[in-house]
């Protein structure tokens, strides 16, 4: 099932998404009801690992799918792509491992949920020469490219990553393609 197909076929949303049966589903960046598909990937390797080795029960060619589907999804190599738990681990992989120059800054947006936010912020105490600087919304959650380009200079080495469309604070889109 491709993306294409669920937004062109209003009954295929609906099964890939039991919840819809007798709730409105508006999804956002947060935690949500499981996709069907997803719910029963979840059943399929609990049985597994019930009966077996937890973590050699996990279909061998998946984790390289799993790759491969997000690299294609992102634009980029599958080898670019990495497997972590949760979206604050990943965040803290990659702003720990980042090296900034003195009198450089970081940019994120600071009423982001808390768990996206901390690594950014714990840039300072490795490299205590940084500025982390918080965008200033006009209304919470609202990520436009204005507040970005006012909160950013020369000197900004990296933006915490504004391309998605929805942010944690539910009802908003950010604004930026």
């Amino acid at each position: 099932m491709k993306i294409e197909d669920l937004l062109r076929d209003e009954a295929l949303r609906r099964h890939g998404f039991p919840v819809t049966a007798d709730k409105i589903f508006l999804a956002h960046a947060g935690v949500s009801p499981l996709p069907r598909c997803v719910a029963e990937a979840m059943q399929e390797y609990l049985s597994a690992a019930a009966r077996g080795d937890q973590e050699a029960c996990f279909p061998r060619g998946r984790m390289l799918e799993t790759r491969e589907l997000a690299a294609e999804l992102l634009g980029c190599t599958p080898q670019e792509i990495a497997l972590v738990g949760p979206t604050a681990l990943g965040l803290s992989l990659v702003a720990g491992g980042l090296d900034f120059p003195a009198g450089s800054n970081v940019v994120c947006y600071g009423d982001d949920y808390p768990a996206n936010v901390y690594p950014w912020r714990a840039i300072r105490w490795r490299h205590p020469q940084v500025e982390v600087r918080s965008l200033a919304a006009q209304r919470l959650g609202e990520v436009t490219v204005e507040s970005v380009a006012a909160a950013a200079d020369g000197r900004t080495r990296r933006w915490r990553s504004f391309r998605p469309r929805a942010t944690r604070s539910p009802g908003r889109r950010r604004a930026w393609d």
